[in-house]
């Protein structure tokens, strides 16, 4: 994948502010990385809706767990509880 000047620029830019703003002890991976899930490619924003779009029609199909029981079993294995 070649890079382009804007993508150049963008990524630029992210990292000065990333940087001014605390983020001083981030690695060139790290500010990479977090540049990339904020700035996602058409092919990556198109695979995202897909796997939304599956999601909703799962839902609607009644599959899927409804909210307070997944709650209910991530507070049981990870020992949380609410407040």
């Amino acid at each position: 994948m070649s890079v382009t000047r804007e993508e150049l620029d963008s990524f630029h830019s992210y990292a000065v502010a990333k940087i001014s703003n605390g983020g001083a002890d981030l690695s060139w991976a790290d500010l990479f990385d977090l540049w990339r899930i904020e700035n996602p490619t058409e092919a990556e924003r198109a695979e995202m809706r897909e796997i939304i779009r599956e999601a909703i029609a799962e839902i609607d199909a009644g599959g899927g767990t409804p909210v307070d029981e997944f709650n209910a079993e991530m507070e049981r294995e990870f020992g949380l509880r609410r407040k």
